[in-house]
């Protein structure tokens, strides 16, 4: 599945998203925001929090570090769920706010050093920074050449990498290892620059080893403790005018710079995901597999009602719990919100917020075991679009 370009992604969510339009009236009681240093029980394993203290906006950009969340950034582009719309004419946001998920108490934070949108898989937690690799000084589109941006949360101090060496695109991933981050390139069809390991403590770049992998696109690495596991799907059988029938791997020790090939998957995948000992690959509408990296055994994930394909939006594993939702209250309000729970083996649904039925183009992120959902936009009609600032935190049954 390769990504298409951020003009575009609203229209392409349109076909999975249309019935939000005709959904504008579902019944569900609306939860009013709580004040500040409170929160109020939703229902669901849902509480709603503060709203942030930021004008309405959708794709912000969001981490946690610890028990603060960090949400920066963001657009006011209103579009309906069926429409392909330009970007708007209002820059993109650099201001931000500081949740503390203790006290559910938002703070102000310094703003960025220019206009942001979040994008999956271009942030990470380090060290009690946030990191996020954009191509956004450009503007609108995020489309220039991609730099690291650091924001030290205690400090609230912003501190610029400068430019990604080699890298041209901001197609690309980031990915803590250690006490170090990985920068890899998500697809190899536009070329193969080398992927690179930043070192926050020295601000020095390191190239990696090349991989030994052929041409692979949707590319996904994983740590495994100080080690990369690195997957993706063989080019070739595209050239073919087929689809790939598996996901390749292999494991990059970084203190030695050795690559060893791993067992292909047993049938074709997505993205690759930590979930407990075992790394998970998403089979997108196919069998999800599990593989344990030690090992180099594979075994097949659970389904839905006997049917094997199924689609799963992340992995339930206490404190390193991984969430990729690209909208939980589209997802949420049809069952689709499937997340591979580690504690039982079993998939479990994450329902929409309440009264956020009809909400999409939020954004997200794991607080430990727990899902913090903010802004976004939501449409009663063609022509009654509404963006969103109010702020969720889901919290995963026990078990």
């Amino acid at each position: 599945m390769r990504r298409p370009p951020l003009l575009l992604v609203l229209g392409l969510l349109g076909p999975l998203l249309a019935a939000l339009l005709v959904a504008c009236d579902s019944g569900a009681e609306v939860v009013d925001a709580p004040g500040p240093g409170s929160s109020t029980d939703a229902g669901d394993g849902w509480v709603r929090l503060p709203d942030a203290p930021l004008s309405a906006r959708s794709r912000s950009l969001v981490e946690a570090v610890g028990d603060r969340v960090v949400v920066v950034g963001g657009w006011e582009l209103l579009c309906p769920p069926t429409a392909d719309c330009a970007f708007p004419e209002e820059p993109l946001h650099a201001d931000g706010a500081v949740l503390n998920t203790r006290t559910d108490e938002w703070s102000p934070m310094a703003p960025a050093p220019f206009g942001l949108v979040g994008e999956q898989r271009q942030t990470a937690a380090l060290g009690g920074s946030v990191f996020t690799v954009t191509g956004c000084r450009t503007g609108m589109g995020c489309a220039g050449a991609p730099e690291l941006l650091e924001y030290d949360v205690a400090a609230d101090r912003w501190h610029e990498h400068g430019r990604v060496p080699g890298f041209r695109s901001s197609y690309v991933a980031l990915v803590p290892v250690g006490d170090r981050l990985v920068v890899h390139r998500a697809s190899d069809e536009q070329g193969r620059p080398a992927d690179l390991v930043f070192d926050p403590g020295a601000g020095s770049w390191d190239r990696l080893p090349a991989d030994p992998l052929p041409e692979v696109y949707d590319r996904f690495a994983v740590a495994v403790g100080d080690d990369l596991v690195l997957a993706g799907s063989p080019t070739a059988a595209l050239d073919d005018g087929g689809v790939p029938d598996t996901k390749l791997l292999a494991r990059l020790d970084l203190e030695t710079g050795t690559w060893t090939r791993l067992p292909d998957a047993p049938g074709p995948g997505y993205q690759l995901w930590a979930a407990g000992d075992e790394l998970l690959l998403n089979g997108h509408y196919r069998p999800v597999w599990l593989l344990d990296p030690e090992t180099g055994r594979w075994r097949e994930g659970p389904s839905v009602e006997g049917d094997r394909g199924v689609d799963v939006y992340g992995a339930v594993d206490g404190d390193r719990s991984t969430y990729e939702l690209y909208s939980v209250g589209s997802l949420g309000s049809d069952g689709r919100a499937r997340l591979y729970n580690v504690g039982t083996g079993d998939l479990l649904t994450v329902a929409a917020p309440p009264g956020r039925e009809d909400a999409y183009d939020d954004t997200s992120t794991a607080v430990g075991s727990s899902l913090f959902v903010f802004g976004g936009q939501e449409w009663t009609g063609s022509r009654e679009g509404t963006l969103l600032h109010d702020a969720w935190l889901w919290t995963p049954p026990e078990g």
